[in-house]
């Protein structure tokens, strides 16, 4: 506000490349809305995404995606020239079912705390989540990703039409690095003859309950079904964790989307739906609004 001199809005952005279509392109993820509400009504939305646009285009952004909420879809959409590609869905495990009796069925703490044990029983008795690895491979905790995963990403890229490129640099900014949750993530790789062929990330936040969050979950083209058993080790992991339930993301009928299905994860909406804004010079060689085209993982946005 000139007058007054206060800052009354301010919207974020991250740098970020894709993967698309066989090329490597500098994109940006909008993130972080934040405006006065007495200010709301003035534009000002749009005025701070108008100025971030010329930004990203000055720097040679391609492509800005996002997450967005019904408040900003809508705004987004029709005002800023962003397109609606999918909503966000999210695979759900609940691990310790007591605190949702409590919730759904207004159960006395004493009885939902007995219910909950012996349907937890029993689900683990269902899906004992043994890890059997293949002939030859090992699982191992990840504390730095190294130039071997530079080599997995190069193999997963060659298949993939857009995503993040997640080379040994981005994972590192991502998650070994993170000051806000650093030493709080889980890393396991599967590994056969010192090369890596996928990775799995988790974390465990103490919120209303204690969740889990599958952040990535990535597999070599060709081995798919390698995407299994790292999923039972996060599961297995979560479960000694004490954590309540585990969350993932994941594009619908996609290979983690059809193995958490498989695994008991059941499906819920979320208030977020991806959002594109192209800024390509010449005619993209991928539509963009096809949700078959993306690969999104939860840890792709700034959510957690």
């Amino acid at each position: 506000e000139p007058d007054t001199k206060r800052v009354v809005g301010s919207v974020g952005t991250i740098p970020v490349y894709i993967f698309f279509d066989g090329k490597k392109i500098l994109t940006s993820q909008a993130c972080d809305v934040v405006i006065i509400p007495e200010f709301q009504k003035r534009g000002l939305f749009y005025k701070l995404h108008e100025m971030t646009t010329q930004d990203g285009v000055d720097r040679g952004i391609q492509l800005m995606y996002g997450f967005s909420v019904p408040t900003t879809l809508k705004i987004s959409v029709k005002l800023l020239k962003f397109k609606n590609v999918f909503p966000i869905r999210r695979l759900v495990r609940v691990l310790e079912p007591t605190h949702f009796i409590e919730r759904k069925i207004k159960f006395p703490v004493c009885i939902a705390k007995i219910a909950g044990r012996i349907l937890g029983r029993i689900q683990r008795l269902m899906h004992p989540e043994i890890v059997r690895l293949p002939s030859g491979y090992c699982l191992k905790e990840v504390s730095l990703f190294d130039e071997r995963y530079d080599r997995f990403m190069e193999t997963i890229a060659d298949k993939a039409k857009i995503m993040i490129y997640k080379d040994s640099k981005y994972l590192n900014w991502r998650y070994i690095n993170c000051p806000s949750l650093r030493n709080k993530w889980k890393i396991f790789s599967l590994e056969k003859d010192g090369v890596v062929y996928g990775f799995v990330v988790v974390v465990i936040q103490d919120e209303d309950i204690r969740r889990a969050y599958i952040l990535e979950l990535l597999v070599a083209p060709g081995k798919e079904s390698l995407a299994e058993v790292l999923l039972s080790q996060a599961i297995r992991y979560c479960y000694d964790s004490k954590a309540d339930s585990i969350n993932s993301w994941s594009r619908e009928n996609s290979l983690i989307w059809n193995v958490e299905r498989k695994k008991g994860f059941v499906v819920k909406e979320t208030m977020h739906n991806l959002i594109v804004r192209p800024h390509f010079k010449k005619e993209a060689t991928l539509d963009i609004t096809e949700p078959d085209c993306w690969d999104i993982n939860m840890g792709d946005s700034d959510y957690v």
